[in-house]
């Protein structure tokens, strides 16, 4: 018989002489229903879903037109290919975790915690891209790239390492009732947007400025001195850290 590549191959094959007329697939203790030969010379055995590792013996048994056994043979498994995957350092508030496979992989999925995601092609140049903004919220989340090969089985996995960034950091300038228009301050890191919080009202956030400030009109907001006031910094993800405003 030929060898039967694991994972790869569907039928085990193999040529005979003399009056072979039936086959059947020994595989461990397990002896599987014979089936009729190819023709004169040709036999196969579907075996995809009964040779599932390379441990295991197995070997070909030959029957006549009576059903006695007249020959035997050993087949040689070959292990299936070796899949790897690498995967990029992911930072958090990008796009896409990308990184290349070898082996039998021929589609990725991302893994977020506890949930598994849809799984994508991969590119035919060794590569992977996976879009994953919308699924990663914390620095904290674990996040693993599964390599799937063409029968849908997990072949390789690989954990991505998440970088949360440079640490954002914002301070606001004093805010005088009947005198400030608006609450302004700096902030530095990953910080996209901010808005206010007014006692127990928080506010529409708005962008930042490029130059690291930032202002929000809150005049007809911040009426009462007594009433706490804070800006809130939004990343990407979401929001990122709180500052206090001191009203007077």
């Amino acid at each position: 018989p030929a060898a039967f590549k694991l994972k790869t191959d569907t039928n085990v094959k193999g040529t005979f002489t003399g009056s072979v007329k039936y086959v059947a697939l020994k595989v461990g203790d397990t002896v599987y229903s014979k089936v009729a030969v190819v023709d004169g010379t040709n036999w196969q055995y579907y075996a995809k879903d009964k040779i599932t590792d390379d441990k295991t013996a197995v070997s070909v048994i030959g029957y006549d037109s009576t059903g006695t056994q007249i020959a035997t043979a050993t087949v040689t498994i070959t292990p299936e290919s070796t899949s790897t995957l690498t995967a990029s350092t992911y930072l958090l508030g990008t796009g896409n975790v990308t990184g290349t496979y070898t082996g039998t992989v021929k589609y990725v999925a991302v893994k977020i915690n506890d949930t598994t995601y849809t799984k994508v092609p991969v590119n035919a140049d060794g590569t992977y891209t996976y879009y994953i903004k919308d699924k990663v919220t914390s620095k904290d989340d674990v996040i693993t790239v599964l390599g799937y090969d063409s029968t849908g089985a997990v072949v390789a996995e690989k954990a991505v390492t998440l970088d949360p960034g440079v640490a954002p950091t914002m301070k606001a300038d004093d805010f005088t009732i009947g005198t400030t228009r608006n609450v302004t301050g700096t902030f530095t890191g990953g910080i996209k947007y901010v808005g206010i919080k007014v006692g127990d009202t928080t506010y529409t956030k708005v962008p930042v400025a490029a130059d690291g400030t930032y202002t929000y009109y809150a005049k007809d907001k911040i009426t009462d001195a007594t009433e706490e006031v804070t800006v809130l910094g939004y990343d990407s993800v979401g929001l990122a850290l709180e500052v206090k405003v001191t009203v007077k």
